[in-house]
């Protein structure tokens, strides 16, 4: 008869649009199974830091929060490894959905940082190890934008990767460690997390962060390098082209751009990269072989051997253009 006024009991497992603030002190609001304690690791508050610790070398380990779902948000996050660490990494897991499909993004006390995929059980690297200058193991301070199938990263204000993938639509936040080392003992320090999932408010830290502050011209270059050494030639050339936009003389994106078009099958597009390039530095060898490659790859038999008799001479001791 009075059903009305019972009170409904929460529902953790929905999508929720918030704004939710954490130092991880005693009295904060807890999302997070601590503590916890599994076979290879353990996870606690101490000192108002969520911390994970990992006893076993070469062992992955994360954990989710209790709840909610996500699919469009941004979040921040100070971390640090601990100084006795051997290499390691950590980061978050996102889109979680169980544990074997989640979202990963790591960073290693060496400077690299990664974003891979867990589908289905079977890994799927979107950006393999990468350098950023701007990793500091006493404090990382990570964002993460999720916005549809675009993710985007920054540490320390400053734009280090995106990628677009769709594998997975939403699910759980939470925090993630590995061991490389040969010491077993690992421990990862979490300062704190932001956490804004509200449509407008991340609708307006994409537009800012991702459209509208300009990226290190060699920021984009090194996760294009890295996007072309996975095979991952459109990618790559996404990037590639985004600094050529800004700089049309870049000569390692011209030349990079020019390898990735010629993956792709872009031959004119390629052509034209090294006409570029070429014009600017007549004597670049490494442009010569490609112009020279894509030519003959394009059915343009004539003008190859034109342009190859053409460098001959500048070129006497090259065996690729004898040949």
């Amino acid at each position: 008869m009075f059903r009305f006024l019972k009170k409904k009991e929460p529902t953790f497992d929905r999508e929720v649009f918030e704004r939710f603030k954490t130092h991880f002190g005693i009295l904060r609001e807890r999302r997070f199974p601590v503590p916890h304690e599994e076979g290879a690791w353990s996870s606690h508050i101490r000192h108002r830091t969520l911390m994970l610790e990992l006893w076993k070398s070469h062992c992955f380990s994360w954990l989710p929060a209790d709840y909610y779902l996500y699919r469009n948000f941004m979040f921040e996050s100070s971390f640090s490894f601990d100084p006795e660490n051997n290499h390691s990494a950590c980061g978050f897991i996102f889109r979680f959905v169980n544990n074997e499909n989640f979202y990963y993004f790591l960073v290693s006390n060496k400077g690299y940082f990664r974003f891979d995929v867990l589908f289905n059980g079977n890994p799927l690297h979107l950006i393999e190890w990468t350098h950023s200058p701007h990793i500091a193991p006493e404090r990382v301070n990570l964002r993460v934008i999720a916005h549809d199938t675009h993710f985007s990263f920054f540490i320390d204000d400053e734009w280090v990767a995106e990628i677009d993938d769709e594998s997975l639509q939403q699910g759980r936040i939470g925090i993630a460690g590995q061991n490389y080392g040969e010491e077993e003992k690992a421990v990862f320090h979490y300062h704190d997390l932001i956490l804004e999932s509200r449509p407008v408010e991340v609708e307006k830290a994409f537009w800012r962060w991702v459209r509208y502050i300009p990226v290190e011209l060699e920021a984009r270059l090194r996760l294009a390098e890295t996007l072309f050494g996975q095979r991952n030639f459109t990618a790559a050339a996404v990037e590639l082209k985004k600094i050529l936009k800004r700089d049309p003389e870049h000569r390692k994106a011209l030349l990079l751009f020019a390898r990735s078009a010629v993956d792709l099958s872009l031959y004119d597009q390629a052509l034209d990269a090294l006409g570029t390039l070429l014009s600017r530095e007549p004597d670049h060898r490494e442009a010569a072989i490609e112009k020279a490659n894509v030519l003959y790859l394009s059915n343009q038999f004539l003008a190859a051997r034109d342009f190859i008799h053409s460098l001959i001479d500048r070129h006497q001791d090259s065996s690729v253009f004898w040949n």
